[in-house]
């Protein structure tokens, strides 16, 4: 079984039942970029594949929602009636837009399904094209993480595009990360050493660095609960949102 996070990692996983113990062939310590770890193996990560002189992944990306949104929106707003007013795609709210969902105005929402449509689409093509790569041709999961998975409007499109690539019978899950996106790369951080190392610890200062935000925490391993640090979890988080201010 080859789990997977876009985008994009391939991993398998050791003493889970999905590969037999291999441990006396791991690590003391792992390396930066070693492809071995105490938990799984990583198979493919950093996908650079091109469409059009465009990184395919980018084709799935929570800025090419925000560009469909745009598309849809450009219509109505040649004809005088766009429901957003003169708010920017680009600055509408998660919150907002997951409100549309439930109440809020019928053409508004009905762009917003339109977006969701699209991008679902995109989303079903880009993990075809994937799949055709030897690395990522067994791969059994998806599952997708990143601040769009922390709406309501990113679980429908993630849920959409299952369906999507069931119905052509694409024999794979795709699945929400199950922690919270902002808490999931520090949790993640807890499985790059092995066990023993934290054996006299509570806890491990953790850091993770995105594209957009930046994350740091303190991460209680718990391991008298789960000596997989399948327990771990978050105690104390902040979070620096560095993209919107240029820095």
């Amino acid at each position: 079984m080859k789990p997977s996070c876009l985008f994009p990692v391939v991993m398998r996983f050791h003493g889970f039942g999905f590969m037999t113990d291999q441990s006396t062939t791991l690590p003391t310590v792992a390396a930066h970029g070693a492809t071995r770890l105490p938990s799984v193996e990583v198979d493919s990560y950093n996908l650079e594949l091109k469409d059009d002189e465009v990184f395919l992944g980018d084709r799935a990306s929570k800025g090419a929602f925000r560009k469909l949104i745009e598309n849809w929106r450009k219509p109505l707003r040649k004809a005088g009636s766009d429901p957003f007013g003169d708010e920017p795609s680009d600055h509408i709210s998660k919150k907002k837009l997951d409100s549309l969902l439930a109440e809020g105005d019928p053409e508004a929402a009905g762009i917003l399904q339109g977006a969701l449509e699209d991008f679902s689409q995109e989303l079903a093509l880009v993990i075809r094209r994937f799949l055709k790569q030897k690395s990522w041709r067994d791969t059994e999961r998806f599952v997708v993480g990143g601040g769009f998975r922390a709406s309501r409007v990113g679980e429908l499109a993630i849920g959409r595009a299952a369906v999507i690539l069931k119905a052509d019978k694409v024999p794979i899950d795709l699945v929400p990360i199950r922690h919270d996106p902002d808490e999931a790369g520090l949790i993640g951080a807890a499985h790059l050493a092995p066990r023993w190392m934290f054996e006299a610890h509570d806890a491990i200062l953790a850091v993770d660095i995105g594209g957009t935000n930046i994350r740091a925490g303190v991460v209680t391993l718990n391991l008298k609960k789960a000596l997989d640090l399948s327990k771990a979890a978050v105690w104390k988080l902040e979070v620096w949102r560095h993209g919107g201010n240029r820095p």
